[in-house]
């Protein structure tokens, strides 16, 4: 179930492999059944097009604790 909305802020991976955020602007299903959604990213403004089911696992802990230099997490606690 897609617990995102238009206009919400959402993580994503760029081609680069970091992780950015972008906002909703629309939500598409593809040819497999999975929902993709279409942003424009928060910094560069660029258009993006990435699955719903990876935006959600990204920005999970990795952990359960909280603290931003868990020995587990390192220096990153977020993916």
């Amino acid at each position: 179930m897609n617990k995102f909305k238009i206009g919400d802020i959402v993580s994503y991976r760029n081609t680069r492999g970091n992780i950015k955020k972008a906002e909703i602007t629309s939500f598409e299903t593809v040819d497999n059944g999975k929902v993709w959604f279409h942003g424009i990213d928060t910094e560069t403004k660029a258009k993006v097009w990435y699955p719903v089911h990876i935006s959600q696992t990204l920005g999970e802990p990795k952990c359960n604790c909280l603290n931003p230099f868990c020995p587990t997490c390192g220096n990153e606690v977020y993916e």
